[in-house]
């Protein structure tokens, strides 16, 4: 627990150098090197899934340096989560192991997940300081077999809104503004509309594209007020009042279309003071790389950057005054050649089904140069699953959409083809920027630090005791193998076990003690103090306040070839479903058995007042205290000269008076009435009987001071693809291949000469196979490419199991 302290306290006092610094620059890449930015992408093996699929993943988990680099994070455990749009919305919770910053894992889909739109995420705890904008949020639909399903277009109610350039406008200059107008599912839908003073004269019209988007230009007024009417197809028109414009302030431009080469920067300043230092920052991968001291000439001033100046990706403008006040943002996607090129090329021109597919990939930098690096290779049925057309990758994830802190639209990926697209898409967003250092700073949310293990966290609460005290810790594996781990809390009763490293769910017992000397130099143990453990933080999921209509396409009709599939992987899912049905017969559920209590044999556990003591009734001071309050208002008195047992064996009065009422479950008072074994002489018995004699207890009700028992989650297994083998298996139902994943192969690395061979089975379809490699380079450059080629030949067909025909 003091290292996990003073590592928050170290980021704190970095932060704070951060913020005492006077130049922006510096305080952008002081706090990112305090609090490094995580920047987490799964690549998925599929871009949508059918019911009782498996989702294969790779995780790439970095941060960014300032030379344009991505470091492996620190973060070894991901947390990954398939959320679910229901009340209880996990499908699926695991933690992936990384090792530099790789990890790779699977989500059996359940066969019971309704189609619908799911969410994928992941997070570190080192990412939880940055909000919502630093998961990793991917939508999956998951559809029945020959089925693709897409956003419904609801073109019947829209939001629209308007975003001027650099995030502020200022009025009697000409400005340019994006516009945007969505359904209520994300999906960008074309309006028309126009802008006109309160008298309503018509000032400009505009119009936004198939996927919601347009600009406009027009020169706002001092003290004049402005409208937006909108209609749509559907002819359902909307308006709001535009927020009148500051008459001073400054204004960033940027075109980025003007010249081929270079970006055209304009900055106007309007009724502000002439000697207001006035500086323009470049920050690219989330340091600033470049200041620029801006002069004016009287209201405005005028420069240019040639695009060499700046590497390919997101650039943001930052319009600074008096070194630390930011006043206005301009985000801008620079095109440049590709840093790292993916080739792929398949070692024949022509496959026939089943064959075995041999493929080249050569990673090579812009100057033909040879990369080493590490990538995961997905290849698929591009028939049964159709590719998307422009999908997030790394390469597009790491440059740009990582540095975005607004929602995108549901198209987000088309954009990338269409530059001034991307760049009305750009202005109405906003940078990243470094949000969280004021909550931490102000300490209204707690720092999480880079975890470089399972931790197990808590406390100990005891008011009797102040100070440390030691712990043991055991970890029990599904094997039973035991591991024991010993520690110490800090004075407040605080601790927690870093770098732990388990797989699968494991039981953990700690154990709060102090040691006691006694005279004869020996020791024991004390067990004392109320056990807390502590969870980390978990995101929480934003409400929805209606689930999105699906549009579902089907696929079957007028393709034998995907009929062919459906009925084989009919065939199978019944084998399937007939063997777990014969399995149920022979399983036998176990119950609990029931012991006959010993203690109580000698009145047929049938005694005349049973007494049960609760929890409450623990702080009297021994048994008779207790029955002195409780028994004699039943007309029962007592005396040493009674029968006293303790659990069904004799006891003196002496040795039931040093029992500890804690651990007594029951007192049995027999007063002779019926016969009984135990009533000797004519007098009361007593038969005590104790928790640890019950042989029927249920001990996990039971908190034992200084003892807590849990079950904890560790990484999950990692598993290997399956590919069926070329021999059919004498107890397969089919001969039949159509695996819509054909491969799958998370880690894969480049020799010297930045090659490596990839070889897999194709299935039985003659089809399109679609190959999408995504990796990153030992430098730390992302690289995505993708291939496709056909299988020649008509496919099989169907052969049955002989048994199973019969």
């Amino acid at each position: 627990m003091k290292k996990f302290f003073w590592i928050a306290l170290l980021l704190i006092m970095i932060a704070f150098s951060a913020q005492a610094q006077n130049n922006y620059g510096e305080i952008v890449n002081t706090f990112n090197k305090a609090f490094p930015y995580e920047k987490i992408f799964l690549h998925t093996d599929k871009p949508y899934y059918f019911q009782s699929d498996t989702i294969w993943f790779k995780a790439y988990v970095s941060t960014p340096e300032e030379d344009f680099r991505q470091s492996p994070t620190p973060s070894v455990p991901l947390y990954v989560e398939l959320i679910k749009p229901s009340v209880n919305p996990y499908a699926s919770r695991m933690i992936i192991k990384l090792k530099e910053g790789k990890g790779q894992g699977d989500i059996v889909l359940p066969r019971d997940l309704n189609p619908g739109i799911y969410q994928l995420r992941a997070y570190t705890s080192h990412s939880l300081n940055f909000g919502r904008q630093a998961i990793f949020e991917k939508d999956i639909i998951i559809s029945e077999f020959g089925k693709k399903g897409m956003r419904q277009v609801n073109e019947n109610d829209f939001s629209i809104s308007l975003h001027p350039e650099g995030g502020i406008a200022v009025a009697g200059y000409n400005q340019k503004f994006a516009i945007r107008s969505l359904d209520n599912n994300g999906n960008g839908i074309p309006i028309k509309g126009y802008i006109s003073t309160a008298m309503g004269d018509t000032v400009t019209s505009f119009s936004t594209d198939q996927t919601g988007l347009g600009s406009l230009e027009f020169t706002p007024l001092p003290d004049k007020k402005y409208q937006v009417q909108t209609i749509n197809k559907q002819g359902t028109s909307k308006s709001f009042q535009i927020p009148s414009f500051a008459s001073n302030g400054y204004s960033l431009k940027i075109d980025p279309f003007a010249k081929k080469d270079s970006l055209q920067i304009e900055v106007l300043r309007v009724g502000m003071e002439y000697d207001t230092s006035a500086k323009l920052h470049i920050i690219q991968n989330g340091y600033a790389q470049e200041e620029i001291e801006l002069e004016f000439k009287e209201n405005s001033t005028f420069l240019e950057i040639s695009n060499q100046e700046l590497r390919p990706g997101l650039a943001v403008f930052k319009l600074v005054l008096n070194e630390d006040e930011p006043v206005a943002e301009r985000l801008v996607y620079i095109n440049g050649k590709k840093e790292v090129d993916v080739r792929i090329s398949p070692l024949k021109m022509t496959y026939l089904p089943k064959e075995k597919a041999d493929l080249e990939i050569t990673i090579v930098d812009d100057f033909g140069n040879p990369v080493q690096g590490e990538f995961s290779i997905s290849i698929t049925d591009a028939k049964q699953v159709i590719p998307s057309k422009d999908p997030v990758n790394i390469e597009s994830f790491l440059n740009l959409k990582s540095e975005l802190s607004g929602e995108t639209p549901a198209q987000y990926s088309t954009f990338l083809q269409d530059p001034k697209k991307l760049d009305n898409v750009l202005m109405t967003q906003s940078w990243r920027s470094f949000l969280p250092d004021l909550e931490i700073l102000n300490r209204e949310k707690p720092v999480y630090v880079f975890e470089t293990g399972l931790n197990i966290a808590g406390e100990v609460a005891d008011n009797s005791w102040k100070g440390a005290r030691d712990l043991r810790l055991l970890l029990i594996d599904k094997d039973g193998y035991p591991e024991i781990h010993e520690g110490h809390t800090d004075n407040d009763g605080r601790f927690v076990f870093l770098g732990m490293d388990f797989t699968d769910s494991v039981g953990v017992y700690v154990q709060s003690f102090e040691l006691k000397s006694r005279k004869n130099k020996n020791s024991r143990e004390i067990k004392s103090g109320k056990i807390q453990i502590h969870q980390l933080d978990i995101p929480s999921i934003p409400l929805r306040e209606k689930l999105e209509e699906i549009v579902w396409v089907d696929l079957l009709e007028n393709d034998p070839y995907l009929q062919d599939v459906k009925m084989v992987n009919d065939i199978i899912r019944k084998s399937f479903l007939m063997n777990e049905f014969e399995l149920e017969e022979f399983v036998v559920k176990g119950r609990r058995a029931y012991r006959q209590d010993p203690r109580t044999i000698g009145y047929n556990d049938n005694p005349d007042i049973r007494l049960r003591i609760p929890e409450e009734t623990y702080n009297y001071l021994n048994i008779f205290e207790l029955l002195t309050a409780r028994a004699t208002r039943r007309g029962v008195s007592f005396s040493p000269y009674n029968n006293y047992f303790i659990d069904g064996n004799f006891a003196n009065y002496q040795m039931v008076s040093n029992m500890r009422v804690s651990d007594i479950e029951f007192v049995d008072i027999l007063l002779g009435r019926r016969p009984n074994q135990m009533n000797i002489a004519g007098r009361t018995s007593y038969n005590i009987l104790t928790k640890n004699g019950n042989p029927n207890f249920d001990w996990s009700s039971v908190e034992v001071a200084g003892t807590r028992g849990f079950m904890v989650q560790g990484y999950a297994p990692t598993r290997e693809f399956y590919i069926p083998p070329d021999k059919q298996d004498i107890n397969s139902p089919i001969a039949m291949d159509y695996r819509s994943t054909i491969f799958w192969n998370p880690v894969i690395r480049t020799n010297d000469y930045g090659r490596a061979l990839v070889s897999f089975p194709l299935s039985e379809g003659a089809t399109t196979v679609h190959v999408d490699v995504q990796g990153i380079s030992e430098k730390g450059l992302p690289f995505h490419g993708t291939f496709e080629f056909k299988v020649q030949g008509q496919h099989s067909e169907l052969s049955l199991n002989p048994e199973l025909e019969n």
